[in-house]
C-alpha cells in the first residue's frame, strides 16, 4: 500500500520522524509512505482548499498512491476535493502521537472519515470490536427481557438511575439519555413518593422509546405494580423489611427480576456481608424466587465501601452462579472529587471482584455525566480484559480535565522574544453594546445575550455548541469592529464551552490567577 500524507509546514519534522519510526518497525508490511507540506504553518490553519492546492500540484503523481491522509483539524469535508482529483482520503488523527494507530487502521482496510479525525472513529471502532468479544456467547444466569445477566464479569452490564421529579418531559428526556449508555434503566423515586398513575404512564412512553430493561425502584407498592403492569422486569431493593411486596404482586413475581439486599450486616465485615447476603438468598429462594442479584450495600468512603466491594468476591467465591451488584454511586457521590477517576477505579474493581452490574446515578452537580464515564470506563476496562493487560494504553481513556500526555511542542524561529507578566487592561472598551453569556447544562447549549441600548432585554439571545459559529454570529449580529471586544468575546465562549464540556460551574469575567482574580 503507498499512501501519501500531508501535513503543516511547522510540523513536518516530526510527522517525518514518526513516519520513519514507523516504517522501521514494519519493515515487511508491504507499506510505502511520502510526507508533502502546505504552506500553512499549523493543521489547524488548513482547509480542504489547501488540500485542493497541493492535490492540484501533485496531480500527475496522485496515480501512485493509493490512500491520501490529510492532518485531522483540517477544516471541512475534503470528499469533494479528493473526488475531484480521484484519490482515496481519510482524515488522520489529531495529534501527531497517534499518527502510527491511523496507519495500522488503514492497512488493515479500516474505513475512516472525510469529515471527522480518525481518533474517536478509531476507537469506536476498537470498542465496538471489544464488546463483540466480550458480549459473545457469555455464560448467563438469567434473562430479563433479552438481556442475558452474566453470572460474574465480564461483561459488567451497566444500570442507571434517577429519582424522577413528576415533569414527564423532563423525566423522560433523563431517561431516554441514560439509555444511550446503560443496559438497564431504573427509575427511582422518593421515600413518601405515592404516583402510581405517573409512573404507569412513565414507563409506558418508556417502552415505546426503547427496549432497554426497565427497573424499578420504590418503596411503595402501588408504584411497584403500576411498573410491572407496564412491562417492568426488575424489582430493585426487596429485603424481607418489604416482602409483603411479594404477596401483592401475586402470578407476576415468577417472572421478575430482583435485587437483594439485606436488612442487617453485623459489624459491616466482608465476611459479615457476603453471609447475610447468602442467607437472603436462600430465604428468598424459598420463597419461589428464581432471578435474584445480590447486594452488599455500599456504604460511603470512611465508612466501610472497601469491605463491600471485597464482600463482592467472597460472594463470587461462595455462589459462583449468583449474580452480585456493585452500588458505586454510593461511593462516588460521597466524596468530593471528580466522579470520572473514582468511577474509572471502581469499574476496574467491579470486573476484578466479578460483578455483574455496576450501578451509576447523576444525583449531585458534581456527577453530572457520570452515566457516560461509566460506559467510557467499562469499555475501557473489556478492553485492558482482552488484552491481559491493566487499563492503560488499551486505545480509550477516561480523562476528563486532564489528557494522557501534553501537546506537541515544536520548536519555531522567531524575532524578538517577550515575556508578559502584568495585567494589560484594555485600551478602549464598548459600553453601548455588550454580551451576557451563560451555559444550558441541560440542553447542552451555550447561550449569548447581545444587549444595545435596552440593559433589561436583549436584542438576540444566540445558542449554539460551537464556541467559534457562535462568536461570529454574535459579533455579526451586533455590528461589532472593534477588535477588543471581539477578543473579549472569543475568551468567555471558549471558558463556556470549556464549562460545558468538563460539568464546572460558568462565572463571566472570573480568571483565577495565582488564587487570585480578575474581574
Amino acid at each position: 500500500m503507498k499512501i501519501l500524507i500531508i501535513t503543516a509546514k511547522i510540523p513536518e519534522k516530526l510527522i517525518r520522524e514518526i513516519v520513519a519510526s514507523y516504517m522501521k518497525s514494519k519493515s515487511n508490511a508491504g507499506i510505502s509512505i511520502n510526507v508533502v507540506s502546505s504552506e500553512k504553518p499549523v493543521a489547524a490553519l488548513m482547509s480542504k482548499y489547501d488540500l485542493e492546492s497541493i492535490l492540484e500540484r501533485l496531480k500527475q503523481d496522485l496515480g501512485r498512491y493509493d490512500l491520501v491522509i490529510t492532518p485531522g483539524l483540517l477544516l471541512g469535508d475534503i470528499a469533494d476535493v479528493c473526488s475531484k482529483y480521484g484519490v482515496k482520503c481519510f482524515k488522520g488523527s489529531r495529534f501527531a502521537g497517534d499518527l502510527p494507530r491511523v496507519l495500522d487502521a488503514v492497512s488493515k482496510g479500516i474505513e475512516l472519515s472525510t469529515r471527522e479525525p480518525a481518533d474517536k472513529f478509531i476507537e469506536e471502532l476498537d470498542t465496538d470490536f471489544s464488546r463483540e468479544i466480550v458480549f459473545s456467547n457469555y455464560p448467563e444466569a438469567f434473562r430479563l427481557r433479552d438481556l442475558a445477566i452474566p453470572p460474574r464479569s465480564p461483561p459488567l452490564l451497566i444500570a442507571s438511575e434517577i429519582v424522577v421529579s413528576g415533569d414527564l418531559g423532563k423525566d423522560l428526556l433523563r431517561l431516554k439519555r441514560f439509555s444511550r449508555y446503560s443496559d438497564i434503566v431504573v427509575i427511582g423515586t422518593n421515600v413518601d413518593s405515592d404516583k402510581p398513575d405517573y409512573i404507569k404512564s412513565l414507563v409506558r412512553e418508556l417502552n415505546k422509546e426503547f427496549q432497554k430493561v426497565l427497573a424499578i425502584d420504590s418503596l411503595n407498592i402501588r408504584e411497584i405494580k403500576s411498573a410491572v403492569e407496564e412491562g417492568v422486569s426488575l424489582i430493585m431493593n426487596l429485603s424481607r423489611t418489604f416482602e409483603k411486596w411479594l404477596d401483592d404482586l401475586g402470578s407476576l413475581k415468577k417472572e421478575l427480576g430482583y435485587v437483594i439486599v439485606p436488612d442487617y450486616v453485623g459489624e459491616g465485615t466482608a465476611e459479615e456481608r457476603a453471609r447475610y447476603c447468602i442467607q437472603e438468598y436462600e430465604y428468598f429462594r424459598s420463597r419461589g424466587l428464581d432471578k435474584i442479584i445480590l447486594d452488599p450495600v455500599a456504604p460511603p468512603p470512611l465508612f466501610g465501601s472497601l469491605e463491600a466491594i471485597y464482600a463482592i468476591s467472597i460472594l463470587k467465591r461462595e455462589t459462583s452462579q449468583v449474580p452480585v451488584l456493585l452500588g458505586a454511586a454510593n461511593i462516588y457521590e460521597l466524596i468530593d472529587a471528580d466522579p470520572a477517576g473514582s468511577i474509572a477505579l471502581l469499574t476496574a474493581f467491579g470486573i476484578e471482584s466479578g460483578a455483574s452490574i455496576i450501578l451509576v446515578t447523576e444525583e449531585s452537580w458534581k456527577t453530572r455525566r457520570s452515566v457516560e464515564y461509566v460506559k467510557r470506563s467499562v469499555d475501557m476496562v473489556h478492553r485492558a480484559f482482552i488484552k491481559k493487560s491493566p487499563p492503560i494504553e488499551v486505545g480509550i481513556d477516561l480523562f476528563v480535565a486532564k489528557s494522557k500526555k501534553g501537546s506537541d511542542y515544536i520548536e519555531i524561529a522567531y524575532g524578538e522574544d517577550l515575556l508578559v507578566q502584568k495585567y494589560i487592561p484594555p485600551k478602549r472598551i464598548n459600553r453601548d453594546k455588550f454580551f451576557v453569556i451563560q451555559v444550558d447544562y441541560d440542553n447542552e447549549l451555550i447561550e449569548v445575550y447581545i444587549f444595545a441600548e435596552d440593559k433589561e432585554k436583549a436584542l438576540y439571545r444566540v445558542r449554539g455548541r460551537d464556541p467559534r459559529s457562535l462568536g461570529r454570529k454574535a459579533i455579526e449580529l451586533a455590528g461589532i469592529d472593534d477588535p477588543e471586544h471581539a477578543f473579549y468575546l472569543g475568551i468567555e465562549l471558549a471558558r463556556a464551552f470549556e464549562a460545558l464540556r468538563t460539568g464546572r460551574a460558568y462565572i463571566q469575567d472570573y480568571i483565577e490567577d495565582n488564587n487570585r482574580s480578575i474581574e
